[in-house]
């Protein structure tokens, strides 16, 4: 049977009012949820720590996994032979798993950690800043870990849930059967300055966020519009 770690150090996933002490009033419930078959947003700020860097989600010829994990967690380093084997397995098929912890160490600890296991996925450190707060929230509202998300060829969250539950592989081979999507190209950005500034700062967001344009946390509506007239006004960008 598949276990979960729960923790009262914050030590795992945010819950939602963890997340809402730490990022404040401006994250919503939409900011926090993703649900099974939503569109997982561009994931930035990540630093790997080993490993091929991995674009999340990916331009459209990868299944990428996102699981996340702990330092004190029994299940996840039971999981991590379990995932070795995954990766090897489906590699040379366009699968990428990107490890995560969300504990609040160095990257010293994390690296003892990868040695000691034997972790051979991706690895990488996120960065805790209010524009990532989508990708916390599972589709089951869990805060135990591992935690993993499989997220197809379309950028689509497929599954949400324990690595070692049985639909886990399954759903990871679905989605590599699936054929490869051609880049979209995104439209190129028409509005002036005012019309910009009229935007919510979540739309602005969205805009940078979608052209995987790098985005800091303290980043204000001034600041995203001289982003978005200066990189998406004559550069087509592709989904």
């Amino acid at each position: 049977m598949a276990e979960w770690y729960w923790s009262e150090n914050s030590m795992e996933m945010p819950c939602e009012e963890d997340m809402l002490g730490q990022y404040g009033d401006d994250v919503s419930e939409s900011d926090w949820e993703l649900p099974i078959g939503w569109k997982c947003p561009p994931v930035i700020g990540l630093r790997f720590m080993k490993g091929e860097e991995v674009q999340i989600p990916s331009a459209g010829d990868r299944v990428v996994v996102l699981e996340y994990w702990g330092l004190h967690c029994q299940p996840c380093i039971e999981a991590i032979p379990h995932m070795n084997e995954i990766q090897a397995k489906h590699y040379e098929r366009g699968l990428r798993i990107v490890s995560l912890t969300l504990d609040r160490v160095g990257p010293s600890d994390v690296s003892r950690f990868v040695k000691k296991h034997g972790m051979e996925c991706s690895v990488a450190l996120i960065n805790h800043g209010r524009y990532e707060a989508e990708i916390f929230k599972s589709s089951t509202g869990s805060c135990g870990v591992p935690f993993a998300m499989v997220i197809d060829k379309k950028g689509i969250v497929r599954y949400a849930g324990h690595p070692m539950d049985e639909g886990f592989e399954p759903m990871i081979e679905e989605c590599l059967g699936e054929e490869n999507r051609p880049p979209v190209p995104l439209p190129l950005i028409s509005e002036s300055k005012d019309e910009l500034m009229e935007k919510s700062e979540e739309k602005l967001l969205q805009i940078l966020l979608i052209r995987r344009i790098p985005v800091n946390g303290g980043d204000g509506k001034k600041q995203m519009v001289r982003s978005i007239l200066a990189k998406c006004t004559d550069t087509v960008y592709y989904e």
